[in-house]
C-alpha cells in the first residue's frame, strides 16, 4: 500500500506510491498503434474495471457498451480506500498511510476523438460525471480534499490515447490549497470582499484579458499567468466547492470550457495541457470566502531550474497577446447549449 509522508520544511505532502510502477516506464515514444488495440477504455472491454458512475443509454445495463461517460476505479491507484487515516510519527518525520480513492472518468466512447471533437453536450456528460463522483467520494470522512484534473497528450502526463481525465481523493489538504485558501482570506480581510470577484469585476471593466464570458462564468487569461496561454474560468457566483454549482451552471461551464479547449486546439495545433479545478477543502465547501474557479495550463514549456528553485516562473506570452489570439467572438456562448440533455446522449 502507498504511504503519504510529509516535508519537513515546505509541510507539502508526497504519496509515495511504488505500486504505480506497474504502469511501466514511460518512454519518450508516443502510444503506437498496437496500444490503442488493447485500450482498456473502448466499449466492449467494461468489464476490465467495473463503473462507479455512469451516463448511459437508458434500459442499457451496468458495465455494457451504449454508454457516454463512465467513472471507474484506476487499475494502478495511487490511494485507496483502505484502512485508517490517522497520522503517525516516524522519528521527526509525520507519515499517513495512503488511504483515500483514485478514479479515472473515460470521457467519451470514441477512441480518437477529444474534447474539441466532441460537442459540448459531451463536455457537460463529464462535468457531470466530475460532480456525481465528488459528492459521493466526500461523503467518507477519512477525505479531505478531492482533485479532479485532466492530462491532455503525452508531454502533459497522459499515458493512454483514449480521452481520460482522474479524480483522486486525499485524507489531506494539499499545501497548494491551503495557500489558496489562506490567499483569498488574507484578501478579503484586507479588502473586505473576495479576490475572485474582484478579478472578474476589473477583468470585465478593463475587457483586457477576457477571452469568452457567459451569464455564469468568465474565461480569461489570468493578469500574473505563470504559463504561455495559461487560462481561468472564474464562476459569477460567488461559491466554494464545485461541487455546489447547478445544472444550469453545469451546463454554461461545459460550453466555455469546449470554446476555450477548442480555440487552443485551433491556435496552438492541440497543444498537451492539464486543467485542475480548484475547489475548497471538502468539510469546508461552504467556507464563504473561498472562491472556486478552473485552470487550463497548455504544456509549452519546459519548468527549468530557476523555476524549481525559485518559484518564480518566466511566461514569453503575454497574457494580454494570449487574448488577442484566442478571444471568442460570441457574447453568451452558453445560449446555444441545450438546457435538458437528451436521454441517449
Amino acid at each position: 500500500m502507498s504511504e503519504l509522508r510529509k516535508d519537513i520544511v515546505t509541510r507539502e505532502w508526497v504519496i509515495i506510491a511504488p505500486g504505480r510502477a506497474e504502469r511501466g516506464q514511460r518512454s519518450s515514444a508516443l502510444p503506437t498503434e498496437s496500444d490503442d488495440f488493447l485500450c482498456p477504455f473502448c466499449p466492449g472491454r467494461e468489464a476490465l474495471e467495473p463503473e462507479l458512475w455512469a451516463w448511459r443509454k437508458p434500459g442499457s445495463p451496468a458495465n455494457s457498451p451504449q454508454w457516454q461517460v463512465r467513472a471507474i476505479p484506476n487499475k494502478f491507484p495511487a490511494l485507496e480506500p483502505i484502512g485508517n487515516a490517522s497520522r503517525h510519527d516516524y522519528h521527526i518525520y509525520d507519515c499517513m498511510a495512503g488511504v483515500g480513492a483514485h478514479e479515472i472518468v473515460v470521457e467519451t466512447p470514441h477512441h480518437n476523438r477529444n474534447l474539441v471533437t466532441e460537442k459540448p453536450e459531451q463536455v457537460a456528460y463529464v462535468l457531470e460525471a466530475y460532480q456525481a463522483r465528488y459528492q459521493e467520494l466526500r461523503k467518507d470522512p477519512r477525505i479531505e480534499h478531492v482533485s479532479i484534473f485532466k492530462n491532455h497528450g503525452w508531454a502533459a502526463g497522459a499515458t493512454i490515447r483514449h480521452e481520460h481525465s482522474q479524480i483522486v481523493a486525499t485524507p489531506i489538504i494539499p499545501q497548494l490549497v491551503w495557500n489558496n485558501k489562506q490567499g483569498q482570506k488574507q484578501y478579503h480581510e484586507y479588502r473586505d470582499s473576495c479576490v475572485y470577484c474582484e478579478i472578474i469585476n476589473i477583468e470585465l471593466t478593463l475587457d483586457e484579458r477576457v477571452i469568452v464570458k457567459n451569464d455564469d462564468f468568465v474565461g480569461l487569461s489570468p493578469f500574473a499567468a505563470h504559463y504561455p496561454f495559461e487560462l481561468w474560468i472564474v464562476p459569477r457566483r460567488h461559491t466554494a466547492s464545485f461541487a455546489n454549482i447547478t445544472t444550469g451552471e453545469r451546463l454554461a461551464l461545459a460550453q466555455i470550457l469546449h470554446l476555450l479547449l477548442t480555440r487552443l486546439a485551433e491556435e496552438l495545433d492541440d497543444p498537451p495541457y492539464n486543467y485542475t479545478l480548484v475547489s475548497a477543502p471538502c468539510k469546508q465547501d461552504q467556507d464563504p470566502l473561498f472562491h472556486w474557479h478552473m485552470e487550463i495550463i497548455p504544456r509549452l514549456s519546459v519548468i527549468a531550474g530557476f523555476e524549481l528553485e525559485s518559484n518564480i516562473f518566466i511566461n514569453t506570452v503575454t497574457p494580454e497577446e494570449a487574448r488577442r489570439r484566442l478571444q471568442v467572438p460570441v457574447e453568451s456562448p452558453a445560449q446555444h447549449l441545450r438546457t435538458t440533455l437528451p436521454d441517449d446522449g
